[in-house]
């Protein structure tokens, strides 16, 4: 019996058939489809090689000074310079007076201990150069008590108060020091070569006096 299905189940496919010749022109191209993400970005390259140096630009302006710093150490000492030339030699001066400055003879009597009243009592002088008496000083170490300590001068044995002896060096009763710058007229000049003594004609007679400087002054002629 024979029946005959309406809609009957279609059979597997066939193999496919051979490739048929070229058809038509290809069409044209489609559109541009939407832009993709952007990719992750790749490895940095290798640095290139350094360029030439450029020229040196201009100096900018000067700025201002600074506060200044600290004083350094000093340094050492350098060695001397040679010495200079000497210059000219200056005018000379005018011509001075006399035989030169002052002349001084220093007599020390008892010197350490206390003086007594005597003629001669130390060394002689002797006066370099004519000159005229100046002034006498007498100093003592230990003062005359009781009494002034007086003392003379002799110019080759006179003395140079032989006209008036009140004259004579005295360093008063208690006191330390004496001067006397009055003289004999005929005292006025003393000649070169002249001898000077010294003698202590009176003590304080209590202490005597002591240690004692005199200094007699003379102004050349």
């Amino acid at each position: 019996m024979n029946f005959e299905l309406d809609n009957p189940m279609p059979g597997p496919p066939g193999p496919t058939g051979p490739i048929g010749p070229g058809g038509g022109p290809t069409g044209p191209t489609g559109p541009v489809g939407p832009k993709g993400d952007t990719g992750d970005t790749g490895a940095t390259g290798p640095s290139g090689p350094s360029g030439p140096i450029g020229a040196t630009g201009p100096s900018g302006a000067t700025g201002p000074q600074g506060p200044i710093g600290p004083l350094g150490r000093f340094g050492p000492t350098g060695a001397t310079g040679p010495a200079g030339a000497t210059g000219p030699s200056g005018p000379p001066g005018p011509a001075g007076s006399g035989s030169g400055g002052l002349t001084v003879a220093n007599w020390v009597l008892a010197r350490g201990t206390l003086t007594s009243i005597g003629t001669n009592k130390t060394n002689e002088l002797v006066v370099p150069v004519t000159a005229t008496p100046t002034k006498c000083v007498a100093r003592c170490r230990t003062a005359p008590v009781g009494s002034n300590l007086i003392l003379n001068i002799n110019v080759n044995g006179a003395s140079l108060w032989a006209d008036n002896l009140a004259n004579q060096l005295t360093v008063p009763d208690g006191q330390v020091d004496g001067s006397q710058t009055v003289f004999d007229p005929a005292m006025a000049t003393i000649p070169a070569g002249a001898i000077l003594t010294i003698d202590v004609v009176q003590t304080g007679n209590q202490t005597a006096g002591g240690d004692i400087t005199v200094e007699f002054v003379l102004t050349p002629v």
